[in-house]
């Protein structure tokens, strides 16, 4: 029995020693976990303020662009405008143009015709200059 008390006795201190190196393990584990924890609360705090600063970047942009947006309607709108008012202007000037292509026509066509009734009285006159000049050589002939 001596032998067995001595043999659970070499046991039990063989336990204490690994006990004890498995508790100083299980510190220095616990130290390396705690300054793991510490460095990725560090990388993840930066990462927190890149990615914030990001944000704030993504954010100022995002309103340049709607400030951008805001005055291509706006030029949008006032281009639309010049768009209907030279519309409107083409319209108008169409119109006249029309008008005076018709009106010039009838001047045209009038114009022929006075040029037409021109003619007409020239080779009246000339009948009757021809007739006259006949008349005086009969009268003359007398």
């Amino acid at each position: 029995m001596e032998k067995e008390l001595r043999a659970i006795g070499m046991n039990l201190k063989t336990l204490e020693v690994n006990g004890e190196k498995f508790m100083q393990r299980e510190n220095s584990f616990s130290d390396h976990v705690a300054s793991l924890q510490s460095r990725v609360k560090e990388v993840a705090s930066g990462k927190i303020v890149e990615l914030e600063e990001e944000l704030r970047v993504v954010g100022n942009n995002l309103k340049s662009l709607e400030v951008s947006e805001e005055k291509a309607l706006q030029r949008e709108d006032s281009y639309e405008e010049q768009i209907r008012t030279v519309s409107a202007r083409l319209k108008e000037a169409e119109t006249r143009a029309e008008f005076s292509e018709r009106s010039v026509q009838k001047l045209q066509k009038e114009v022929d015709r006075l040029e037409d009734e021109l003619v007409h009285e020239k080779e009246r006159y000339k009948a009757i200059s021809e007739e006259l000049d006949q008349t005086f050589q009969e009268l003359s002939g007398y």
